[in-house]
């Protein structure tokens, strides 16, 4: 999703050059030393201590992740050069851009780290994620920390619009429709925008204009026509939101937490400043219709613009689960819980996917080249269902062992 920063180069800024090849160097002076690397270690405390990261020049989230160790690591740096153990410590104004990098891209590895979870739903969170990257971008370009800041943001930005469109009111809910760079799909894909809207947590339309809002909801009202219609002709299907998964977004450690809730700043602004426009005027002017089933759809639709928006977290400061919402409101809104259903379960990006290939890559190893199929296949599905079935297991007080 993000791969707009891919191939961003972080030595852009003449000033910067050079940096991320002396910082690559500093990580490659510890991973050829096991006496410098154990005197780093031995400086920091037991239980935490921790090595510097080599990255992959074209991942820019490895990139992110050096820099960040880096970063962490710097005050054992700058004592190992005072005792004259580090030779190849970075200058000051290297560790500026350094900080820089790592300053501008934290919304984006927030961003991805978020969208690659199988375990809570994604996908309707594309359409906000987007647009609070783009505003984090201008918002760098207009009110730099640094020129380098101010450089790479320029650049990121260009790339975005190449590949996401410029977010104009009117033209989000239409990019889908060509094809960015190397005729790759563009824009917003039209599955999440629907899901967006049917989430919710983002109903309200959070991040797009009204023009792309009222588009949405013309394409989500004619998918519940066809559901109507399939019911009339007693073709209809079950509704029911099932599986739903237990929990949101797992809570992890504090500072990550507090990502997250700078990634989602302003959802509970933007939702009371919708209070008060939350029906279409299509629909408010529509108030009389002789056809039952578009009565109908009409009247699910004006009722679920009307519900109250579901917070992204509860009291506790668990995250809510828009499908459990839905297992709860499907028979106040059948037509759209059935789109639910459909839309909310698609994943935002195709790491989960990936994980399997990366799960069936170790199962099959040369050590085990003489594994049948059906044995490789049931090893790969354990390798996910147990810690599923032991998780389920302790919430039921059901004994797995018995």
């Amino acid at each position: 999703m993000l791969e707009l920063v891919t191939g961003v180069a972080f030595d852009d800024y003449p000033a910067s050059e050079g940096t991320m090849k002396a910082a690559r160097e500093l990580v490659g002076f510890f991973k050829h030393s096991s006496q410098a690397e154990a005197i780093l270690l031995s400086k920091q405390v037991a239980s935490r201590a921790v090595k510097p990261i080599q990255d992959v020049e074209t991942r820019w989230w490895s990139t992110h992740s050096m820099c960040s160790r880096l970063l962490k690591l710097k005050p054992y740096f700058d004592l190992m050069e005072v005792e004259g153990t580090l030779k190849s410590n970075l200058t000051e104004a290297q560790w500026k851009v350094v900080e820089d990098s790592v300053n501008l891209l934290d919304p984006f590895m927030c961003a991805q780290r978020m969208m690659e979870g199988e375990s809570y739903v994604t996908v309707s969170m594309y359409p906000y994620i987007i647009h609070k990257i783009r505003g984090w971008l201008l918002k760098m370009i207009e009110r730099p920390s640094s020129q380098q800041v101010f450089t790479l943001a320029r650049k990121m930005n260009r790339v975005l619009e190449e590949h996401w469109g410029c977010g104009d009111a009117g033209t989000v809910a239409q990019e889908h429709l060509g094809n960015g760079p190397r005729q790759r799909p563009k824009g917003i894909p039209r599955i999440a925008l629907l899901a967006s809207l049917l989430d919710p947590r983002f109903k309200f339309g959070a991040g797009l204009a009204e023009r792309d809002k009222a588009i949405i909801w013309g394409w989500l009202e004619q998918d519940m026509t066809t559901i109507a219609q399939a019911e009339a002709n007693n073709m209809g299907n079950n509704n029911v939101v099932e599986g739903a998964p237990r929990g949101g977004v797992p809570r992890g450690q504090p500072e990550r937490a507090s990502m997250y809730d700078d990634l989602f700043d302003d959802l509970q602004l933007l939702a009371a400043a919708d209070a008060n426009n939350n029906v279409p005027n299509a629909l408010r002017n529509n108030n009389i219709n002789e056809d039952p089933l578009e009565e109908r759809v009409q009247a699910e639709a004006i009722l679920f613009r009307q519900e109250a928006h579901l917070p992204l977290k509860d009291q506790t400061g668990r995250w809510n689960n828009p499908l459990e919402w839905w297992k709860m409101k499907q028979n106040q809104f059948p037509l759209l819980a059935a789109l639910a259903k459909k839309y909310l379960a698609v994943p935002a990006t195709s790491a989960p996917s990936e994980r399997v290939f990366s799960t069936a890559g170790l199962t099959i190893a040369n050590a085990r080249a003489r594994l049948l199929p059906e044995t490789a296949a049931e090893l790969i599905f354990l390798h996910d269902a147990m810690p599923a079935i032991d998780k389920y297991c302790r919430l039921e007080h059901v004994d797995f062992n018995v």
